[in-house]
């Protein structure tokens, strides 16, 4: 089939675009942007849309980057296409953010695709501004792959969606190969990104040497294959989740889960339940299976149990249903801290995944719910201990021996103490048991301060 021709019936069938809509592409001047932007050109009077398009700079590139700018800019400009260059230093980002340049580079582009549609709509009220990207049948399959070696259930096997909140694929059924044979016969160039061979980036190792290994030994269609998955996949949880919505209607409290209502409810409508209700309240990117299974294992618990949720939220099993509710802080002070001249300040929040860790000496993240009992700040006594990484636990008495705290200041250190479990040694270490990692959902933030007199 024609490029242009199958495109435009996508557009059509997945009902991207209305009459009057805006359209700001991202174009990084590879074969599969630069083909959006033409094709989208071509059929903007027929779809009656505008359009616009926003270039990012990743700052990684050097020359070949630059040379990416220019091509971009020159491209729009001979079209008459308005476009926007922005600048980002996404190295800079992944160590700040501890996070690859791959997962830092795909963040700041959203983020900025979503700014510029807001600040389009701001300027042109009542136009619906869409996005579009360019990823293609092959991007799809690699998603698919890199989503069930991940361990993703059948939602996460619908990888893409052709439409998501106001981002739309166009070119999502189409092939790589047929994209670049339409451009050569349009006698169109692109740009050539010498990072896709780099095979640091896990996409890189999918795309370059697990794909072709798989469709030279197993099928040459496993692309096209793993898109029909996809697709099958996505029509699976638009089903069973219209299914959900209606009994979920019947529910008096949309944060209450009846239990009598889901005994005999089969396992997957029962987990789509769930899984709804928990991202009504925690929100979807942060909801996994692991809460959901947690959550269907609270069904048949005793009462009172409960299980930790993303937001500082806790879903506990009442007499008649499962309730979400707000976790109470765990009680943080105890009259040994009164013995020592420093007082500390407790907050408690959720993690933001990527939010940066403080690196101030005496204000340290922990994750709260790897706390298991009330905390104190104390001195030392002889059973306490603490976790190094590498090492595992080590007595405190032994820790201030290796680190040459003096020996008489060592009973004046103070302790961030759960039990005999030593989280910090003030001004010193802490323990590896309660860092904070990217599946931690709540932080406990601990500032320590010196007593004043009034304290």
């Amino acid at each position: 089939m024609d490029v242009r021709l199958q495109v435009r019936q996508y557009i059509y069938q997945e009902k991207m675009l209305e009459p009057g809509d805006h359209v700001i592409i991202g174009l990084s001047g590879g074969a599969d942007s630069v083909s959006l932007l033409l094709l989208l050109d071509s059929l903007k009077d027929e779809l009656g849309i505008t359009m616009s398009a926003i270039h990012i700079h990743h700052g990684i590139r050097g020359d070949e980057a630059e040379a990416d700018a220019e091509f971009c800019d020159r491209l729009c400009t001979k079209r008459h296409i308005p476009l926007r260059i922005l600048r980002e230093n996404v190295p800079d980002l992944a160590r700040r953010n501890r996070c690859s340049v791959e997962e830092a580079g795909r963040d700041i582009r959203y983020l900025r695709f979503s700014q510029a549609a807001r600040r389009y709509a701001d300027l042109h009220p009542g136009t619906r501004v869409r996005i579009a990207v360019a990823h293609q049948l092959e991007d799809q399959a690699e998603t698919v792959l890199m989503h069930l070696c991940r361990g993703a259930g059948i939602r996460g096997l619908g990888a893409m969606a052709p439409v998501r909140d106001n981002i739309i694929r166009p070119l999502l059924s189409v092939r790589r190969k047929d994209i670049e044979a339409w451009l050569r016969k349009k006698g169109q160039d692109w740009r050539e990104d010498g990072t896709n061979f780099h095979t640091d980036y896990s996409r890189n190792r999918v795309r370059n040497i697990i794909m072709p290994v798989l469709k030279e030994n197993l099928n040459p269609r496993t692309e096209k294959h793993l898109f029909m998955m996809a697709e099958q996949a996505r029509a699976w949880t638009d089903y069973i989740g219209g299914e959900a919505l209606k009994v979920m209607e019947t529910f008096e409290d949309p944060a209450a889960v009846p239990v009598s209502v889901m005994a005999e409810m089969p396992e997957a409508l029962k987990n789509e339940i769930l899984y709804r209700v928990l991202i009504g309240k925690a929100g979807a990117s942060r909801i996994t299976g692991r809460h959901v299974a947690a959550a269907a294992g609270l069904l048949q618990s005793d009462t009172g149990s409960q299980i930790s949720l993303p937001e500082g939220l806790l879903l506990v099993r009442e007499e008649n249903c499962l309730r979400i509710t707000r976790a109470e802080p765990k009680a943080l002070l105890s009259k040994g801290e009164q013995e020592l001249p420093v007082r500390a300040v407790y907050s408690v929040f959720p993690y933001e995944s990527g939010s940066k860790i403080p690196g101030q000496k005496y204000t340290k993240w922990f994750d709260y719910d790897k706390i298991s009992g009330d905390l104190c700040i104390r001195r030392r006594q002889p059973e306490d201990y603490i976790v190094l990484a590498g090492v595992g636990r080590k007595s405190v008495s032994r820790y201030m021996i290796d680190a040459h705290i003096p020996k008489d200041e060592r009973d004046d250190v103070p302790l961030l103490a759960d039990g005999h479990h030593i989280l910090w040694i003030i001004g010193w270490r802490m323990s590896a048991a309660a860092q904070v990692r990217p599946e931690t959902n709540t932080i406990l933030q601990v500032s320590v301060r010196r007593r004043k007199e009034h304290d």
